[in-house]
This record gives C-alpha cells, sequence and structure tokens, in this order.
C-alpha cells in the first residue's frame, strides 16, 4: 500500500530545506510503515522549550532556520492504526525509507535513532545500528540520546 502525507504533514514541511522534503515525500510512497511529519522549521522559543523540558538535547538543532534560510531537520513519527507511535521498531522501518529515498536523490542524511548517516552503499540495517549505538556510548560510559523520529542533513546541508 502506498501512502502519502496529509495536510497538516505538508504543512509542517513548510520552511525545510527542498532536498530534505524531497527524501520526505519520496520516503513516504515506499515505506512499509506510514508516518507524519510532527515537526519541521521551530522557533527559537520553542527550541528553549523542548531543551529546557528535556526533549532536545542543543539550541543549535537543525530544526531551527540555518544560514540557509531553511531548517535542515524532520521529525516523523509512525502513524498506525489512526494514532501515532513513538515505538523504535516502526521509527526502523521509516529509517529504511528514508535510507533508500535519500541514496536515490544523492542527499546525506543523519538518523536520530543512531545519530550516524543514512546514505551509502553498506547494507542497511536499523535495528542493530541502534544497538551498536547504544553500546558504544554505555561501553563509554555516556549517555544516550534515542530520537527514532529525527532526520537531519549533514552540515552543509
Amino acid at each position: 500500500m502506498a501512502y502519502s502525507l496529509g495536510i497538516n504533514s505538508q504543512k509542517n514541511l513548510d520552511g525545510v530545506k527542498p532536498n530534505l522534503v524531497e527524501v520526505v515525500q519520496r520516503a513516504i510512497k515506499i515505506t512499509k510503515v506510514d508516518f507524519s511529519v510532527l515537526d519541521g522549521v521551530r522557533a527559537i522559543e520553542e527550541q528553549l522549550e523542548f531543551v529546557r523540558t528535556g526533549a532536545s538535547h542543543t539550541m543549535r538543532s537543525y530544526h531551527l532556520l540555518q544560514d540557509d534560510g531553511f531548517g535542515h531537520a524532520v521529525d516523523l513519527v509512525p502513524y498506525i492504526a489512526g494514532k501515532s507511535r513513538w515505538e523504535m521498531a516502526p521509527c526502523c522501518k521509516i529509517a529504511d525509507a528514508i535510507r533508500q529515498a535519500a541514496d536515490e536523490l544523492d542527499v546525506n542524511v543523519k538518523w536520530g535513532g543512531c545519530w550516524s548517516i543514512l546514505t551509502g552503499s553498506t547494507p542497511w540495517q536499523t535495528e542493530i545500528m541502534v544497538g551498536q549505538y547504544i553500546s558504544r556510548k554505555l561501553l563509554a560510559d555516556k549517555g544516550f540520546f534515542l530520537d527514532g523520529p529525527h532526520y537531519e542533513l549533514l552540515e552543509g546541508g
């Protein structure tokens, strides 16, 4: 079944860099899990609140307008049985579609589920990459921040 972006999802892509918008638009057509665009560009005040509450860890967010006048990040939330879901398994399926779309469109995208670049010739195994990210952080005795819905362009976008 092919999915499509709803009106709110399309509106949430306003101000996002066009190459990332193209990746999202392609991914919704090939994904195995429906998703909504929960967030694109954020106001500084909104980002401050996210940092204050721990929903984000930085004021250098790619959701904020960058030097080129665009936001360079989106949050894609699985939409299953009429509800937004936050579990990692469906987030991994969306990451698979984003990786394929980014490869097809030659756009370098980093995923918050493992904070690694998705594009490239390495076979994509999302669950393994999430586990490797957590293991690296635990071995380094550092905290980790899983953000399965988050995708951002590499610096310079």
